[in-house]
């Protein structure tokens, strides 16, 4: 059992998906995007999809864990939190609030996220996260929390010198 090239996919797709839907909720919030029912009804299809994804690659436990992670954003706020950051400061250099290159792409990337789940669901078996446990010996589960915590105290760095830059 070896982690191949969909498992990545996974990886990447959740963690830009999750940067770039913190980004937008933002401005979600403040009532600030163009069109707000067509964000919504994408930003529902890539949780559907992630909520798929996660389960088909991690069993059924690990990946209700897994999506539970992802929608209180421990996700965003350890691993893809760069996205939100780099395109925040984009905007502030352009003299915009709102990148609509990472607005108009969004929908892109749910379409692709979806792909990726109905195909993964023909392509890649169904895991179970103890089996991969037991052939990787923990290591996952301890690459995780590692990236998690350097993550989580790279950002509080960063956004603490930045505070004080201004």
């Amino acid at each position: 059992m070896e982690i191949g090239i969909w498992e990545f996919v996974f990886i990447i797709l959740v963690i830009t998906f999750s940067g770039i839907n913190n980004y937008l909720i933002k401005f979600s919030l403040r009532g600030a995007l163009p069109a707000p029912v067509g964000y919504n009804l994408f930003a529902k299809v890539g949780h559907l999809s992630v909520l798929g994804l996660s389960i088909w690659y991690l069993g059924w436990l690990f990946g209700l864990l897994f999506f539970a992670l992802y929608l209180f954003n421990i996700i965003n706020a350890s691993i893809s939190w760069i996205f939100t950051y780099l395109f925040i400061i984009s905007n502030k250099q352009n003299g915009q609030d709102l990148n609509m290159t990472v607005y108009g792409f969004f929908p892109i990337l749910v379409f692709v996220l979806l792909a990726v789940c109905i195909i993964s669901f023909f392509v890649v078996p169904f895991q179970n996260f103890r089996e991969i446990i037991d052939y990787y010996d923990y290591q996952p589960i301890l690459y995780f929390s590692v990236v998690s915590a350097v993550g989580a105290l790279i950002r509080i760095l960063i956004m603490k010198s930045a505070k004080n830059a201004n």
